[in-house]
């Protein structure tokens, strides 16, 4: 208390007046007050602009994510194409029995042992979920976006290992000892022709084109969210 306000006091006392005292106390406990709100106010304002900073930042990590992953997707999406349209024409080669087409067939079946494979870049929503610092996102439509590519990131790893699994089990006994993989040679060309080559071909054609449909949900997603990431760290004036 300042020697003013103490002098003041004990003049009022000394005084006795009682009345003008309280209310000089009164106006004592509303400064007071009056000083605590503007600290707290104060505070407060600086804890909001640590949270945003930290919350910029997060935004900031997942876009630059989001983005390798576009790329990433991209790049895959243009792979699997390549194989789904090789296996159509394979289709077609052994549909109408093509047999002056056989080196061409042998190398588009041969293109069955490989298959298109996403790794995403990082998995920032994962660690802010487990951290517990997805609580300081506070855009609603971001996290939505975020969990509906999680949830297509893990089809997309579904479709993978099935098209692996597909590949180890079950196309290794169809091409065994039909095609010399060294020279290409066909050493049976009836059986590259033949309805378990072709139900290879048309089981390896629905995998990609279903693959191509996740690949495809996954771009738009993220297309959608990088808009919303832009936002949140350039807000319009």
């Amino acid at each position: 208390m300042s020697p003013l306000l103490k002098k003041m006091r004990k003049r009022l006392l000394r005084k006795n007046r009682f009345i003008h005292y309280l209310g000089y106390a009164t106006g004592e406990i509303i400064l007071i007050v009056i000083g605590i709100l503007i600290a707290l106010q104060i505070n407060n304002a600086n804890n909001d602009r640590i949270l945003r900073a930290q919350a910029n930042k997060i935004y900031g990590q997942l876009r630059n994510e989001i983005r390798e992953d576009h790329q990433e997707l991209l790049q895959v999406a243009g792979t699997n194409d390549y194989f789904l349209r090789s296996y159509a024409h394979a289709n077609q080669l052994i549909l109408h029995q093509r047999t002056n087409q056989i080196d061409t067939l042998a190398y588009l079946c041969m293109t069955l042992s490989q298959y298109s494979d996403f790794r995403r870049s990082s998995s920032v929503y994962q660690n802010l979920v487990n951290s517990g610092d997805i609580r300081l996102l506070d855009n609603d439509q971001v996290i939505a976006g975020l969990q509906s590519l999680e949830a297509t990131y893990e089809q997309i790893s579904k479709l993978e290992e099935i098209h692996l699994q597909i590949i180890i089990h079950e196309l290794s006994p169809v091409m065994k000892g039909v095609i010399n993989y060294a020279t290409r040679e066909v050493v049976k060309p009836q059986a590259l022709y033949g309805v378990e080559m072709q139900n290879m071909v048309i089981e390896s054609m629905f995998l990609t084109k279903a693959k191509d449909s996740v690949y495809s949900t996954a771009l738009n997603t993220i297309e959608g969210l990088s808009d919303l990431l832009d936002d949140e760290l350039y807000p319009e004036e």
